[in-house]
C-alpha cells in the first residue's frame, strides 16, 4: 500500500516554476512530465509558432503552442498547464501548452536585467529578458535561414551575437549600427534551430530593441597592430579582439583570401568579408580577428581599405627575400612560407570549382602539390602531362589552433602563381597520352567494326546472288528445259507421222508451237527477274506495284497486310511471281480491267487475286495439252512451301484465285 502511494505521488508530481521548467528542458527531462506554472510574458519568440518567453521570481523559460483563442501582450500574467515533449531535431525537450488562462493584462512591461557579455554566456540566464551594451563589429544575413540577420557585438574583448527576424537587408543595419556603440534589449534564446551549440544568442523581438549610444563610429582600423602579438601564446592570440595589419598584397585567391606582406615583412593571410578583393601590389590595411596555426598569425572575418599614403617598410628583409628558393624534398615547407619558390614537375590535373581559383596539380619528384592561379595567372592554360617550371609564392595552410586542437596539422601545401609568365613549359605532353590512346583504340574499334559489317554485307549479297542464280537455274530446268525437251519430242513425232497421218502430225506441231511460246514467256520472266529489284522494296504493297508496272492494268486495288520483314527472299519472290502470273493471265487472256489484290497473315500467308474478266469453266480448265502452262507453274511453285490454290470463276463474271503458303 505504501509503495503504491509513493508511485502515485511520483506520477502526480508537476513542475511549478519557470526555473525548474527550463532545467527539465535543458537536461533532456523525462518526456511526458507535466507543468503547471503562473508566469509573466516577457516577449513573443516567433509569432507564427505561437511561442512566448516567460518569467517568474525563480527564472525564465519558453512555452510553445499558445492556444489561438488566447491573445497575450508583454507584461500579461498567465496560468499555463502542459507537457514536456521531444522534438524531431536531436530529441530536444520543449514545454508545450495544453491549457492556458489569462490572469491579468495591461501590466507594465518587465524591466530587463543588465548583464555584461560574460554574464550572458552563463546558462542560468537562458530565456531571460536582458539588456547589454557593446560595439557592433559585424552585420550579416544568416546563410541558413534568410529571415534572420546576425549582429556580432564586442565589449572589452568579449564577443556575443544577437539575432533579429526581419525582411530588410543587412545593409540598412550596417549603415545604422556598424562600428557604433549600442544598447540591445532581448531574450537570451536557447532555441535557434539548427545552430544547436551556439552561445545563448540575444533574440531581438523587433528593431526598436536596438538603441545607439553614440552617433560617432568607432574606427576599427585604429585597433592594435598584429605585430603586437608577436610574443603572445596561441590562447592569448585567439582571445584578442580586432587587430590590424598594413602592407602590400602578394596574392589574392578563392574570392575571399589575401596574402599580405606587412611593413615589418611578416606574412599574414586574411579571410575577407567585404566585397571585391584588392589587386596584387596594392598597399592596404586590414582589420580582423586574429587566429593562429602556430606558424603564422592570420586575420579572420576581416575587411580592408586602401592606404591613402605610401607605407614605409623596415630595412630588415629576413622574412620574404625576393630570391628564388627551390623546393627541396625533406625540408619543411613552413620555412619557405610566403617566399618566392621555383618548382619543376609534371602537371597531371586541372581543377575548377565555384568560388575557388583555378588549380593545377603538380607531381614534383613524387611530391604532390597544388598550383593556385591568382590574378592574371587565372587565364593561363597548360596541357595536362606537360613538364613545367613554375615560380610563385609558397603557401602553407594549416588548421587553426583551438583548445581542442593544440597542435594543428598542415592541411595543404600550395604555390600561388600571380602571372602567366611564371609558368614555363619545359616539355609538352607525350603523344601517347591516355586520352589519345583511348581515342585511337576507339577509332580502331570503329574501323574493325566497319570492316566486319562490310564483310557481312558482301557475304550476304554473295549469298543472295548465289540463291538467285540457283533459283533461276531451277526454274530454267523445271520449266524452259522441260518444255524444250517436250517440243523436241513433239517435232520428232510429227516428222514420223508426216507421211502416215498428216492431221496428227499437224496437231503435234501445233502443240510444239504452244510449248515454244510458253518457253519464251518463261525466259522473258527470268530476264525480268534478273533486271527487277522488287525484293529491295520495304513493303509488299510497294513490291507488288513494282512487279505489275509493266502490265497494262487499268484499275488496281491493293490491300496487302503482310509484313515483308522476316520472310526469306525465296518466299517473297514466290509470292510476287504468283501474283504477277495471275494478273498477267487476267489481263492478257480474260480481258480484265479491274484487279483486286488482298493479303493477310497468321501462321500462313493468305492472299487473293480477283478480276472482272471473262471468267472460265472451272470443270474445263485449259492445261498443258492446250498450251496453258501458267497454273501448272504456280502449283509447282506452291509445292515447295506446302501451299494450296483455290479457283473461283463464273463465265462472264470474272475469276478469283485464293492462295495459301506456309511461312
Amino acid at each position: 500500500m505504501i509503495a503504491f502511494g509513493t508511485a502515485s505521488f511520483l506520477v502526480a508530481a508537476v513542475i511549478t516554476n519557470a526555473a525548474a521548467l527550463q532545467e527539465a528542458c535543458e537536461r533532456y527531462g523525462k518526456v511526458g512530465e507535466k507543468f503547471d506554472v503562473t508566469v509573466t510574458v516577457t516577449a513573443p519568440t516567433e509569432l507564427e509558432k505561437r511561442s512566448i518567453y516567460v518569467e517568474d521570481p525563480s527564472g525564465a523559460a519558453q512555452l510553445h503552442t499558445l492556444p489561438d483563442a488566447l491573445e497575450v501582450q508583454v507584461g500579461d500574467v498567465i496560468h499555463a498547464q502542459g507537457t514536456i515533449c521531444a522534438t524531431r531535431f536531436k530529441g530536444l525537450r520543449h514545454a508545450y501548452i495544453e491549457q492556458a488562462e489569462l490572469l491579468s493584462s495591461g501590466n507594465p512591461h518587465p524591466e530587463p536585467a543588465s548583464f555584461s557579455i560574460p554574464e550572458l554566456l552563463d546558462r542560468k540566464n537562458v530565456n531571460r529578458l536582458v539588456k547589454m551594451q557593446g560595439i557592433v563589429c559585424e552585420v550579416f544575413r544568416d546563410d541558413i535561414d534568410a529571415a534572420y540577420i546576425y549582429f556580432v557585438v564586442e565589449d572589452r574583448g568579449e564577443r556575443f551575437c544577437a539575432t533579429l527576424r526581419t525582411k530588410e537587408g543587412p545593409e540598412k543595419y550596417e549603415e545604422m549600427y556598424l562600428n557604433r556603440a549600442v544598447e540591445m534589449i532581448g531574450n537570451c534564446s536557447s532555441d535557434l534551430g539548427r545552430r544547436f551549440f551556439i552561445d545563448n544568442p540575444l533574440h531581438l523581438n523587433n528593431p526598436l530593441m536596438i538603441r545607439k549610444l553614440d552617433e560617432n563610429r568607432v574606427d576599427p582600423y585604429s585597433s592594435p597592430d598584429v605585430f603586437s602579438l608577436s610574443h603572445s601564446t596561441a590562447h592569448e592570440i585567439t582571445s584578442k579582439s580586432q587587430h590590424v595589419v598594413r602592407g602590400r598584397v602578394l596574392a589574392s585567391w578563392d574570392q575571399h583570401r589575401v596574402l599580405i606582406e606587412s611593413t615589418n615583412h611578416w606574412s599574414v593571410t586574411a579571410w575577407m568579408t567585404n566585397g571585391e578583393l584588392p589587386r596584387i601590389g596594392d598597399e592596404i590595411e586590414v582589420v580582423g580577428y586574429p587566429q593562429t596555426d602556430l606558424y603564422n598569425i592570420n586575420l579572420n572575418h576581416a575587411m580592408w581599405r586602401r592606404m591613402e599614403k605610401p607605407l614605409v617598410y623596415s630595412d630588415q628583409r629576413d622574412e620574404l627575400e625576393e630570391e628564388d628558393l627551390e623546393i627541396i624534398p625533406g625540408v619543411s615547407p613552413a620555412v619557405q612560407h610566403a617566399h618566392v619558390v621555383e618548382v619543376r614537375g609534371r602537371i597531371y590535373r586541372r581543377q575548377e570549382a565555384p568560388g575557388k581559383s583555378p588549380r593545377y596539380f603538380l607531381d614534383c619528384n613524387g611530391e604532390n602539390m597544388e598550383i593556385v592561379l591568382s590574378g592574371a595567372a587565372e587565364d593561363s592554360f597548360v596541357e595536362i602531362n606537360s613538364i613545367a617550371k613554375i615560380r610563385g609564392r609558397c603557401l602553407i595552410e594549416a588548421e587553426p589552433w583551438s583548445k581542442n586542437n593544440i597542435v594543428p596539422r598542415v592541411a595543404a601545401f600550395s604555390i600561388l602563381v600571380t602571372s602567366a609568365a611564371d609558368i614555363e613549359i619545359l616539355k609538352g605532353p607525350p603523344w601517347w597520352t591516355p586520352i589519345k590512346l583511348v581515342l585511337l583504340l576507339a577509332i580502331a574499334a570503329v574501323v574493325i567494326l566497319a570492316v566486319v559489317l562490310w564483310n557481312f554485307i558482301l557475304r550476304r549479297d554473295a549469298k543472295m546472288r548465289l540463291s538467285e542464280r540457283s533459283r533461276l537455274a531451277a526454274e530454267l530446268h523445271d520449266s524452259v528445259a522441260q518444255n524444250l525437251s517436250g517440243v523436241s519430242l513433239q517435232i520428232d513425232a510429227a516428222a514420223a507421222l508426216a507421211h502416215e497421218n498428216a492431221a496428227k502430225s499437224a496437231d503435234r506441231l501445233a502443240f510444239a508451237s504452244k510449248a515454244l511460246k510458253s518457253s519464251r514467256e518463261e525466259l522473258r520472266n527470268c530476264i525480268w527477274d534478273l533486271r527487277n529489284n522488287a525484293l529491295d522494296c520495304p513493303t509488299f504493297n510497294e513490291a507488288i506495284r513494282k512487279v505489275l508496272s509493266t502490265l497494262p492494268v487499268e484499275n488496281l486495288k491493293l490491300r496487302f497486310s503482310v509484313a515483308k520483314s522476316g520472310l526469306s527472299d525465296t518466299l517473297v519472290h514466290t509470292v510476287l511471281s504468283i501474283i504477277r502470273e495471275l494478273v498477267s493471265n487476267a489481263v492478257r487472256h480474260a480481258g480484265a480491267r479491274t484487279i483486286k489484290i488482298a493479303g493477310s497473315e497468321d501462321e500462313w500467308i493468305r492472299f487473293s487475286v480477283a478480276d472482272d474478266g471473262e471468267g472460265f469453266d472451272i470443270g474445263n480448265v485449259p492445261g498443258i495439252r492446250e498450251g496453258h502452262f501458267g497454273l501448272s507453274g504456280i502449283r509447282e511453285r506452291l509445292r515447295q512451301f506446302e501451299g494450296t490454290m483455290d479457283i473461283e470463276s463464273v463465265k462472264g463474271k470474272g475469276t478469283k484465285v485464293t492462295v495459301k503458303v506456309w511461312k
